[in-house]
């Protein structure tokens, strides 16, 4: 029995130790939890991989889907974030970062249209 309650233990001391590694947290209270929906943009950010191609591509889709009306501040957010200016930034990421927001966003705009025909049927 004390095994079971040593191996539990350690299980619990492990999960919690990775989860403070990764960046997860648990909101333990509503002011915490208003704080978290404020930080979504970090969290988009804390996975950037500033060297990779397609991880440009990526986010730039990722914006143009969710936040297409923030493009500039988004871009320049992921250049700050990588340390770089927008006279430095390889033009191979700043041009996969522009199809990834073009493509994003065109899905964005005809889910829209998608949308707003389903509710002109409904009327």
């Amino acid at each position: 029995m004390d095994m079971i309650k040593t191996a539990f233990a350690a299980l619990l001391v492990l999960s919690v130790a990775g989860c403070t590694r990764q960046g997860v947290s648990v909101v333990h209270n509503k002011e915490q939890a208003r704080y978290s929906s404020n930080t979504i943009v970090n969290k988009r950010i804390n996975t950037t991989e500033c060297l990779d191609t397609d991880d440009w591509y990526l986010d730039g889709y990722r914006v143009g889907k969710s936040f297409s009306t923030q493009k500039a501040q988004m871009l320049q957010q992921r250049v700050g974030f990588c340390q770089l200016s927008l006279k430095t930034l390889p033009q191979q990421f700043k041009t996969n970062w522009e199809n990834g927001f073009s493509v994003g966003n065109n899905e964005n705009i005809k889910a829209k249209n998608k949308q707003n025909r389903q509710a002109r049927k409904k009327v």
